[in-house]
Formats: C-alpha cells, structure tokens, sequence
C-alpha cells in the first residue's frame, strides 16, 4: 500500500507552553518538515514568531481574532489565513477567547497547499503529497484510502496519512457531510518534488 495513516483523537494530543509564554498550544503531529498544533487564545496578545515557517491558521472556536497586519485582518470562526510565521503580528480578541489551529511548514524544506472543507464536499491529497492532514471540526469527517476501510473522524479528532512509497496510488479522499466543516492539507517535502 503507497499510503498509512492513522488518527490522533485530542486526549493523544501534547499540551506545552507557546514559543513566548503567552499561551498554551496542543501539538496534534509533527515532523522536521511541518507542524499541527492547537492554539488557545484567552486574550490580546503577540504571535509566537517562527522565522523560514509558513503559517495557516483557521478559527476553530469561538467569535474570532483580528490580526494586527496593516491593513487590520479579521477572521471570524471556521475561516482561515496562510501567512509568513516570521511575521511580527499581535491578536486581538473580537469577543472572548477562541481555539485555533495551526499548520506551521519549513518553507526551506517543504511546500503545501491547505483549506477548509465544508458541508457535503470532497477533498483529495494532492499530487506529489507525502502528507494528508485533515481534522474533523464541527461534525464528523470521513477518510478513505486505498487497502484500508474507512476511517470515521469525531470532531476534534486529526488523521495523520503518509505516502511510503514511490507511487502514489489513489490518494486518500476527505468527505465532508452537509453542515459539517474539516481541515485539510497536503504537504509536499521539497526533497520529494525533485
């Protein structure tokens, strides 16, 4: 089988403090190339700054945030910005504390393409993809791979699926139920894009 995964359901999920103290994060996955983790944001406060990192953040809970960018940014809950992790940028609540997620990726090692699927919609790995995340965020969410029986995602939960060989085979697929609402991206570690 060209791919394997498997789900990280929030109770595996690894709590530590934010890069500048200023919060908390929960780490859902991990490798030298990218990053998925939890953010909660509890007040107005800066940005971690991850220099060589590209940043895609959604709101997953709560009002939303206002980035202090120039022009001002707004996200509002279930939308999402990809934008330089060096970035200095400070959040500003809109109306009490949210929960974000957020992919960081080593721009030197790695590029991606991510997105929010919503309410009866379909989304495939994309080609070339080493990496297929996807995470349930209100509703269910449902995978399917080539060898595997589908997997049933419970809002909160991530599914972490990588490519081990060469070929491709079918790309795994996301299927999203009228209502409910997934992350997804596809990772593509630059020494693999040859």
């Amino acid at each position: 089988m060209a791919w394997t995964g498997r789900i990280v359901p929030p109770s595996a999920f690894q709590a530590m403090p934010w890069k500048n103290g200023m919060g908390m994060t929960w780490e859902i996955a991990k490798t030298p190339e990218w990053r998925l983790s939890l953010a909660a944001i509890e007040t107005d406060a800066p940005f971690s700054r991850f220099e060589g990192q590209d940043r895609f953040l959604v709101v997953i809970e709560g009002a939303g945030i206002e980035l202090g960018f120039t022009p001002p940014v707004r996200l509002l809950h279930h939308e999402a910005l990809r934008f330089p992790g060096e970035t200095p940028v400070t959040c500003h609540l809109i109306d009490g504390p949210t929960r974000d997620l957020n992919l960081m990726v080593d721009r030197a090692m790695a590029s991606f393409s991510a997105s929010l699927v919503k309410g009866a919609d379909v989304a495939m790995a994309a080609p070339g993809a080493r990496f297929f995340l996807a995470m349930a965020l209100a509703g269910r969410a449902r995978l399917e791979m080539a060898g595997y029986p589908p997997v049933e995602l419970e809002q909160g939960s991530a599914f972490i699926a990588e490519r081990w060989s060469g070929d491709e085979g079918e790309r795994p697929l996301l299927h999203v139920g009228e209502g409910n609402a997934a992350f997804q991206a596809s990772i593509v570690p630059l020494r693999d894009a040859g």
